[in-house]
């Protein structure tokens, strides 16, 4: 006796992706159908299961409001493998790093948008970085300089590059 399962297209694209090892969960901040600009004070997050360059289904998942480590605990039990964000602390950087999250911080626009271009590797180049993003003064070399402290220019990020450090 033959036992046969029909599944529909995304589900379908979702199994075939997930025997080649290409499905990701994706977690974007959001605020007001946006990407919420600081991660250290969202309240939640769209978390997107994906399969290659498809949606296979989205859920939305509330952060606790306690502390950086509490809210990357909660995407991390999620299973979240790239968390999109606007600007996000050191602290919260790192904890998300440490717990195996890709981070792509210093992203504004649209969540579709920027999800979008993020399946189709154009979210560095599309457009997509916070408004008054220091990327040109650190490629050109002339960053800020502190007298007291060390102090990070720009944003490597976006610079596809080691952050310029200084030290007056």
């Amino acid at each position: 006796m033959n036992v046969y399962i029909i599944f529909g297209p995304t589900v379908a694209k979702y199994i075939a992706a997930s025997v080649a090892g290409a499905t990701m969960k994706i977690a974007v901040t959001i605020w007001n159908n946006r990407v919420s600009p600081v991660f250290d004070v969202a309240g939640k997050v769209l978390l997107f299961n994906t399969a290659g360059k498809n949606i296979c289904s989205e859920q939305q998942l509330l952060l606790p409001d306690t502390c950086v480590a509490a809210k990357v605990l909660s995407l991390t039990g999620a299973g979240t493998d790239i968390l999109i964000c606007g600007a996000i602390s050191r602290d919260a950087h790192q904890f998300a790093l440490n717990a195996g999250i890709k981070v792509y911080p210093f992203i504004a626009g649209d969540v579709r948008g920027v999800l979008q271009a993020c399946l189709t590797d154009r979210l560095i180049e599309g457009g997509f970085e916070m408004p008054g993003c220091a990327c040109r003064i650190a490629c050109s070399g002339k960053g800020r300089q502190s007298r007291r402290r060390e102090r990070v220019t720009g944003s490597a990020f976006f610079c596809k590059q080691q952050p310029e450090i200084k030290e007056v």
